[in-house]
Formats: structure tokens, sequence, C-alpha cells
């Protein structure tokens, strides 16, 4: 039985590619999928926009506007509702909390995306709703950069946005393959070709020929560290408390909430799947020079903010209390720096800080409301996301180069 699968994207997003995940999920069996679309006025749509996109496929799809998104939200937070209020594609942390009160046992999320092949797209996404069996990496250092996958025996080529730059450009960087029993997945990061997803220092570093590199399927132990974006994820349902998406971090956003993710699937001792390329990032190439003003804040603050996630205490089990604990440890844990010296905090770093833990808050109490408004439905949700994550196990075949679909226990 495939699992239940929401898809969160902005309207923005090319009716071609959502055409593209329809007939997949057709052609290779997924039957219960919905799809809800966020508008936003600074995003038009795709002009061959049709008003019923889906109803080809007989699956049922949302369009909501951004009025109904805040009043959505707002009914949880009214701190999260004025924080998501911007124009930002990040607003699709509206569907993250539509899709976790759904119980939604998969949800993707699309962004940036472009020609879907034909081969099977959601199989290696949906994988996060079962778990795994297999050769899993883990890295000694807690971290390890997925473009050198490819060619472990080789530096990076280059290294992913949010990638911490002191810990770059190392002599070695050692990694151990191990057996995995029953390793439950907290996401599925699909491999994306085209135009790497690199902060503003590394494309002017790398040139307008940068290309990104296609890896093996690998899963990466609890512990092991890689930052990714939001460009093609999917979260099994209990981990979507951890992927907070602040419209206040730009490209950074997806970056934030992918540290967030991984250190609370350490502390639930969940891995993470980064899959082969699965499609096409888009090849619209960004103003490099106004993407280094916004980058700096991210390229700056991102190696503290991993390392204090690393050594939070996390006292209450699973993903909803352990993003509570975050948030209420991390204001005090992380304090704003000196605005002098060699160090100093601009005040855009400043307003950065303050506005992602402004939102993480109000994040928590959107999640907290409604597990009180909601609390039988999100525990029949529970039940039946374990039930269904108990029916399949994902083996790797000989390697992790071989990860392969869910089959029966």
């Amino acid at each position: 039985m495939s699992p239940s699968v929401t898809v969160v994207a902005m309207r923005r997003t090319k009716l071609s590619v959502l055409e593209s995940v329809a007939a997949n999920a057709q052609k290779f069996g997924i039957g219960n999928l919905r799809f809800l679309l966020l508008e936003d006025p600074s995003l038009p749509p795709d002009p061959g926009d049709p008003a019923s996109p889906f109803a080809f496929a007989g699956y049922p799809f949302e369009i909501w506007s951004r009025r109904r998104q805040i009043e959505y939200v707002a009914q949880y937070s009214g701190l999260l509702a004025r924080h998501l209020g911007m124009d930002s594609p990040e607003r699709r942390a509206v569907g993250l909390l539509r899709a976790y009160e759904l119980g939604s046992e998969v949800t993707i999320l699309l962004d940036q995306v472009e020609d879907l092949g034909p081969a099977d797209m959601l199989g290696p996404l949906t994988q996060c709703s079962s778990h795994y069996t297999g050769s899993a990496l883990r890295a000694p250092a807690g971290w390890y950069p997925t473009t050198r996958l490819a060619q472990p025996e080789r530096p990076a080529p280059y290294y992913p946005r949010g990638y911490p730059r002191p810990l770059r450009w190392q002599a070695s960087e050692d990694f151990s393959q191990e057996t995995v029993e029953a390793l439950a997945l907290a996401a599925c990061v699909g491999g994306l070709g085209g135009l790497p997803d690199v902060d503003a220092f590394t494309r002017l570093d790398g040139g307008p020929n940068l290309a990104a590199v296609a890896i093996p399927a690998t899963v990466f132990a609890p512990g092991t560290w890689c930052p990714f974006g939001a460009n093609l994820v999917a979260l099994r349902w209990e981990s979507i408390p951890a992927f907070f998406l602040s419209p206040s971090l730009h490209a950074y956003a997806g970056v934030w909430a992918s540290f967030l993710l991984c250190r609370l699937a350490q502390h639930v001792g969940h891995g993470i799947l980064h899959t082969s390329n699965l499609a096409q990032r888009s090849a619209q190439q960004p103003d490099v020079w106004h993407e280094l003003d916004r980058d700096r804040p991210g390229v700056k603050r991102s190696p503290e903010l991993a390392e204090i996630l690393r050594t939070l205490a996390l006292p209450e089990a699973g993903y909803r209390a352990g993003v509570r604990d975050i948030a209420l440890q991390l204001e005090r844990a992380w304090p704003q720096g000196s605005l002098r010296g060699p160090q100093a905090w601009s005040g855009y770093e400043v307003e950065w800080r303050l506005r992602f833990l402004d939102g993480l808050h109000g994040w928590v109490e959107a999640l907290e409301s409604l597990q009180a408004a909601a609390p039988a439905r999100l525990q029949l949700a529970l039940a039946a996301h374990a039930q269904g994550s108990a029916q399949g196990v994902v083996q790797a075949v000989g390697n992790t180069n071989s990860v392969v679909s869910p089959k029966p226990a």
C-alpha cells in the first residue's frame, strides 16, 4: 500500500512539473496523493496554468490564497502568521503545517525544479515513510559533503550552500560505512542536476560553468550532517516540526531548517537519504552581487549556529518536543555578538537572528496550538503513520549506490 503524499509548492511552479508529478504517481502506483499550491502576489503563476490543472489526473488539489494562508496560520499562532506574512516562497511552512495536521505520511516540497524525467521520482522520495536496512555513511567529524560522494578519493569540487566554511577543503574528510537495521529516515533529499545550490561566494569563485555533480543515493547515519535546501525534499510525518522554513533567511531558509532537522534526527536516531539526481534545478542565473549581500549573514553565522545546535541538551523525545526545547534554549545559547571587532555582527546579521528566533517561537506555538486543538486527529495520524511504516523496509542491494523501493517486511 502506497503512503499518503502531500506535494507543497508555490503557485509559480511550472505546470509541466506538477503534471509530471501526477503522471509519475499514476505510472508508479502512488494513489493517495494531494497537491497544495500557495499563492503569492510577488510570484506569478505559470502563464499556461488552467483553472483546474489536475482534474485530468483525479488527484485532489487546493490553491490557497495569501489571505487563506494567513488566516489558517493565525488560528494557531498570530506570531507565526506575522512572521510568514512577507512575500516569500518560504511560506511553504504553511503547507507543512497543513500536511502535519492532515497526517500526511510523506510531504514533498517543490521549488525551482524543472524537467522531471520519466523515471520513478516519487519512489525514492517516499522512502522516508518506511525503514531502511543496508549501508549508511558515518563521518567522524560529524559532517560530510554530498558533493564528494561520487569520488570520495578526491576533494569536493564545491560545497553545498551552508556547509561550514572552516571545514571546507580539508585534506582528509574521513567516513566509514556501517550496516544499519530498520533505520527510520527523517527525510529524503532529492538530487538535482543543473545549476548547483551554492552560496554566492562559491558562485563567484566557480564562475558560470559550475554544474551540479551526480551523486549516488546514500543514507547518512544519525549524527552525520550535510546541509540542504528545500527545492526537492520529502519529510516523514513526525519530522515536519523540525523543518521550520523562515522567510527572513532568503536562500538560507532551507539550510537552517536542515540544521534543525539534522540535529533532531540525530536526537531521535533517524537517518537522512540523499538520492541520486531526480530532476533538473532551474537554470535561471541569479544576480550574484545581490545574492552576495543577502548570503553574507548565512555564510558567517551558519557554522556557529550548527555547532551550538549540536551542544544543546534535548531532554524530551520526539521532533515536536525537541524543536520546542531548541526554541527555549537557543536565544541564550546563541547570544548576539559584539557590534565591533573582527567578528563583529552587522545590523543585518542581528536582524536575521532576531527574526529567525521570533519565527521559531511562532512555529513552536503553532505546533502546540495544533496539538491542543486537534489531539485526536494527530494521535490518529501518528498511529496510522506507525502502522504504515511497519509495512515496509527499504533495502540496499550490495551498497548505497542502489537504494531500492520499499518492500514488505
